[in-house]
């Protein structure tokens, strides 16, 4: 048995730790019939890892591969359960989209409006989520925006990435109490009172502007930054969207941003092999051009 998660953030690795959990309570029959569990990263533009196509009981969260590898893990897998959120890849690879190609779809849960870990926990357990786990499905699928949890749930948000950069180190969250998932939230209020000053600083010097049909975007030569999350509202600067890249050796992640509702990043992600969601998507590339986009200032 193999689980793919999403090596990049907090809800991939919080749901291959869920993952690992439903396995560690499953029968020792159960465990000896299909020898063992392997958490396998992965996160676009890497290569495919061979295992998916062995033929094994295979768990796929919070990613999805192009379709016509999501085909061949059907056909090859003696079962293939696949959990996702992501509007493009749902979209896209729907149940008449399987059936139309001749095989079954891959079981598990997929829904735009919960994230990854959520959807997870859903599928394997019977029983309320963990507080934590709410936390980090409420951040991701941004459902903390305007609600009163909001400051609470991005105070966690960093509190968990100073503590979890692994299914290993999200496992801690699965057991937290309600009382302990705000105690950690606290924690987190130091280091995001200065990401709000150094991201005020970074606000100030972008890489450069640039436009297209769907609007005017920031862009910035930092890693999955977000202005909004730290008290700033681009929207208000004429801005229609923020992109932001990093990466070297000629392999950059870039990832998008829009909070008004106004565009759909998973659409503009696509056109580069990627997607996400309609308000924050992603995708790899092996430059920093972006050849859809004019730019208006350097």
């Amino acid at each position: 048995m193999i689980c793919l998660y999403h090596s990049r953030d907090l809800d991939g690795w919080a749901s291959a730790a869920i993952v690992k959990y439903w396995w560690n309570g499953l029968p020792d029959n159960f465990k000896l019939a299909n020898k063992n569990l392997k958490l396998i990263g992965w996160d676009y533009g890497q290569e495919i890892p061979k295992e998916a196509f062995d033929g094994q009981y295979v768990i796929m969260v919070d990613i999805s591969f192009p379709q016509k590898d999501m085909l061949e893990i059907c056909k090859t897998a003696s079962e293939f359960v696949w959990i996702d959120h992501h509007t493009s890849a749902i979209k896209s690879m729907d149940n008449a989209f399987f059936e139309t190609h001749k095989v079954s779809p891959p079981s598990g849960l997929r829904n735009t409006q919960l994230a990854a870990c959520e959807l997870t926990w859903m599928n394997f357990f019977n029983i309320a989520i963990p507080p934590a786990i709410e936390f980090l499905g409420m951040y991701d699928s941004f459902r903390h925006k305007n609600t009163n949890n909001e400051t609470e749930v991005i105070k966690f948000q960093y509190a968990a990435r100073s503590i979890a950069s692994s299914p290993e180190e999200a496992a801690v969250f699965v057991g937290m109490t309600k009382s302990e998932t705000y105690m950690l939230a606290q924690k987190g209020k130091a280091i995001l009172n200065y990401l709000e000053k150094e991201a005020k600083n970074s606000y100030k010097k972008p890489y450069k502007v640039v436009a297209n049909a769907s609007g005017k975007f920031i862009v910035f030569n930092k890693g999955r930054f977000n202005p909004v999350n730290f008290g700033i509202d681009y929207h208000a600067d004429g801005y229609d969207g923020v992109i932001c890249f990093i990466g070297e050796n000629l392999n950059f992640s870039f990832s998008i941003y829009n909070d008004n509702g106004k565009v759909n990043c998973a659409e503009i992600a696509k056109k580069y092999k990627g997607g996400g969601h309609v308000g924050a998507a992603g995708w790899v590339q092996n430059d920093t051009g972006l050849p859809d986009f004019r730019i208006i200032k350097f």
